[in-house]
């Protein structure tokens, strides 16, 4: 999440009723000449708006003190090499100097800024998937592992992640240090069998997808890192137990369903689903 700070600054600078934004507006200009209906979308690890012109485009921005251009270049690299692989994922659109990402100056600082034209297709809800819907979502994340399998890209490792994490807790929060390094044991232990550890989405929920009849487009790649491949699936499907992993239930045919749907593109060892 961004500082709360910076995101009540940025929304001083909008119009209190539609947050119409003139920064977005300046932000969007590095890609139009011309006037472009700029909307807000939401806020969280960075600016998302969307852009309607005769295609609909969505304009995403974070503040360089909680971004540095090299974190977005490697996503970006991410995203082109899974396209290269035959994956459906959103992709940056140049800008007018014909970089896919623009630094642009405000009275808030610098802003790092992409422009993606939005993928065909719709959102679902998860409760209205059917058994077919599962198949195909669990089968959509088993491809794009295994075309992330060669991907070599400077993107966070969950160590990484866990090490930020250990820096930030209290040494008197004995409970959550603890909880830390049980979480760091089991992710180490399926970190070693082959083909069970590369990039993930890390947040390949039905949120970032977008529907269109048999295929699945890919959003968001913002977050990716590498972790054990099992670790997209549970953060995949932890709506079905209200993100409490003391209610999942491993026999529930969605889970199944979505299980099956993944090992038709990569195999999942029982290991891997502990």
């Amino acid at each position: 999440m961004m500082k709360l700070s910076l995101m009540v600054a940025f929304f001083d600078t909008a119009d209190e009723g539609d947050r119409h934004s003139p920064i977005a507006d300046e932000i969007a200009a590095r890609w139009f000449d011309f006037d472009v209906q700029v909307a807000h979308c939401h806020s969280d690890t960075e600016f998302v708006f969307s852009l309607a012109t005769d295609k609909a485009y969505f304009l995403r921005f974070s503040h360089d003190s909680e971004w540095d251009i090299q974190t977005i270049e490697a996503e970006l690299d991410c995203v082109e090499y899974l396209a290269r692989q035959g994956i459906r994922v959103a992709r940056p659109v140049p800008a007018k100097s014909g970089a896919c990402i623009e630094r642009v100056e405000t009275p808030l600082g610098p802003f790092h800024a992409v422009l993606y034209e939005a993928l065909p297709g719709l959102n679902r809800n998860i409760d209205d998937l059917d058994e077919g819907d599962f198949l195909r979502w669990g089968r959509a994340l088993g491809e794009l592992h295994a075309a992330s399998l060669d991907l070599e890209a400077d993107r966070p490792s969950w160590a990484e992640q866990l090490a930020k994490i250990r820096q930030i807790i209290p040494a008197e929060e004995q409970g959550a240090l603890s909880e830390l390094a049980d979480v760091e044991h089991r992710l180490d232990r399926l970190d070693s069998a082959p083909d069970e550890f590369g990039l993930v989405h890390y947040d390949f929920t039905v949120d970032n997808l977008l529907w269109q009849g048999e295929e699945i487009g890919i959003a968001d790649l913002r977050d990716c890192a590498y972790s054990p491949f099992a670790a997209d699936v549970a953060l995949a499907l932890r709506d079905l137990c209200d993100d409490r992993i003391a209610q999942i239930d491993f026999q529930d045919d969605r889970l199944q369903t979505f299980v099956a749907g993944y090992r038709a593109a990569k195999p999942l060892t029982e290991k891997s689903e502990m």
